[in-house]
């Protein structure tokens, strides 16, 4: 009787179990994963190991790096980073807020010989264009007349003993003495009718025009110069907190500083591969905030077309292909920070009870 019993039983159970089946039950599809929770942007100031600083601005929303700077120092130079007194970890910075200033030694030092050469060509030119003071000017003209005087002596002296060298009355000695004396006197007077001229009405139009060149080429060398000193000066692309690499958690070793931007926050949740047909744009995800019982939502903006290796736990050769979902939460809390990790649940359509066993076997008979 007994096992007669329990035959029937079976059969009943059975039977419940394909009317069940058979009804139009349903009821949700869903599963777990683990996530990290991301800012949408965040700006960082890293420093490499030649001590240059470069600073960079990711955008978690698409991936992409929207802004790179490096500020590369010459070798032996000395570069110093002095941020804004008051600026302390966790506090709160708006949009175009100045960070700090990196200081080079370098450069400021070419920036102040730049200011002292213009300084130095620009007098030069006033003083070229002006001409010397009258006394110079006076001892000049003086010493242009004497030479004068010497190369008129000189001259008649030269042509009186051309005259007598060709009747053999002086020896050719004596000639070349005139001739030498002559031609001296020559280039003397030239020089100090030059020293004059150049006195009394300023440098000559080809000296001033290369002056000019100078002063124009330092001119643009030193605004060059500024700019790159003024792009030294570190600002807030945006509005956030503000991050300092205290302890070296969750920041790449290198890195000095951030800002966040916090207005709202995304979720980088790996599914596995078996879930994705089962996986679109309306599906929502739900997680905790971890200590607490307060729940949080987040809708799904974009999911990944590459498939990535990871490992199972700590065994690194043990591997399971996943999928990226990108979610934005919505609303907000004090207790959500970046690099937060979360159990989430995510949530996709309601289907029919005989369709969710076929998807759970599917998923892991895979």
């Amino acid at each position: 009787m007994k096992i007669r019993y329990r035959k029937y039983l079976l059969i009943a159970i059975l039977l419940l179990i394909v009317l069940v089946f058979s009804l139009p039950v349903y009821v949700p599809f869903s599963f777990r994963t683990t996530a990290i929770v991301y800012p949408v942007k965040r700006w960082s100031l890293k420093t490499d190991l030649d001590g240059n600083f470069i600073g960079e601005l990711k955008n978690f929303r698409t991936g992409v790096i929207e802004d790179l700077i490096s500020y590369k120092f010459e070798r032996g130079d000395i570069a110093k980073l002095k941020l804004k007194p008051g600026l302390v970890n966790n506090s709160f910075i708006n949009a175009g807020d100045t960070l700090g200033k990196i200081h080079s030694q370098f450069l400021d030092e070419k920036i102040q010989d730049l200011e002292n050469s213009i300084e130095l060509e620009s007098r030069a030119l006033a003083s070229g264009k002006s001409g010397e003071k009258q006394e110079i000017i006076e001892n000049l003209r003086q010493k242009m007349v004497n030479a004068e005087v010497n190369y008129d002596f000189a001259r008649k002296n030269y042509e009186r003993a051309l005259v007598l060298v060709k009747d053999s009355v002086i020896a050719h000695t004596d000639f070349e003495l005139a001739e030498n004396a002559y031609l001296n006197a020559s280039s003397l007077v030239e020089i100090s009718r030059s020293d004059y001229r150049v006195a009394s009405t300023g440098l000559k139009p080809e000296d001033i025009s290369l002056i000019e060149e100078r002063i124009s080429s330092f001119k643009r060398e030193l605004e060059l110069s500024r700019k790159l000193k003024q792009d030294y000066t570190l600002k807030a692309p945006f509005g956030g907190k503000v991050i300092f690499d205290l302890y070296n958690i969750n920041l790449d070793p290198l890195d000095y500083l951030t800002i966040s931007d916090t207005s709202y926050y995304l979720l980088y949740a790996p599914v596995r591969f078996n879930y994705r047909p089962y996986i679109d744009y309306n599906t929502t995800i739900e997680f905790r905030i971890p200590g607490t019982d307060q729940k949080m939502n987040a809708r799904v903006y974009e999911i990944s077309n590459n498939v990535e290796l990871l490992p199972n736990g700590l065994n690194v050769v043990s591997t399971t292909q996943v999928i990226f979902v990108f979610a934005e939460i919505t609303g907000s809390s004090p207790l959500v920070f970046p690099g937060l990790t979360v159990q989430c649940k995510l949530k996709c359509d309601r289907i029919l009870l005989r369709e969710y066993a076929r998807r759970t076997l599917n998923i892991f008979m895979n």
